[in-house]
């Protein structure tokens, strides 16, 4: 039987993809491999890397990621957020900002402020907080502009 061309939602029979059930499982769909707080973990202070992190356990303090962060559903953290994407499943306290893309999944519960080109809120998410957004192309003239100036600075 041919499989069918083109993109589909949703595919029954003998050629359907399994569906991945693991939300946190699309976390990194190429690359290294992300890094993980297991449930049951804790951890408390200052967290930076530049691989994605999935977080199930409990953290505390900030953290600075250069991909992207997942929270997933048991998951908890009380920190500032600052990524490429953050995706939410769990619990969050503290802003999140992120340079392309943040979304509430209905799972999730943030009491905090959001910062992103895309905010995608779905519903069942419970959220408590200011929202701003901005233009991507726009950031990224702010920080040429920024640039030579600091280099000026810097001589």
């Amino acid at each position: 039987m041919a499989r069918a061309r083109g993109w589909r939602r949703h595919l029954t029979g003998p050629d359907a993809e399994p569906q991945a059930e693991d939300p946190t499982a699309a976390a990194a769909p190429s690359g290294p491999p992300p890094t993980r707080i297991e449930p049951g973990c804790e951890i408390e202070g200052n967290f930076s890397l530049e691989g994605p992190l999935v977080v199930e356990g409990e953290f505390r303090g900030s953290i600075a990621c250069g991909a992207a962060v997942t929270v997933g559903e048991h998951g908890s953290v009380e920190a500032g957020i600052d990524a490429r994407e953050v995706d939410v499943h769990g619990a969050v306290v503290g802003d999140i900002t992120a340079r392309r893309e943040v979304v509430l999944h209905p799972t999730a519960r943030v009491h905090g402020n959001l910062t992103a080109p895309s905010i995608v809120i779905e519903r069942g998410a419970f959220y408590q907080g200011e929202t701003r957004m901005f233009r991507p192309e726009r950031r990224l003239q702010d920080e040429r502009s920024e640039a030579p100036a600091l280099a000026a600075t810097e001589s």
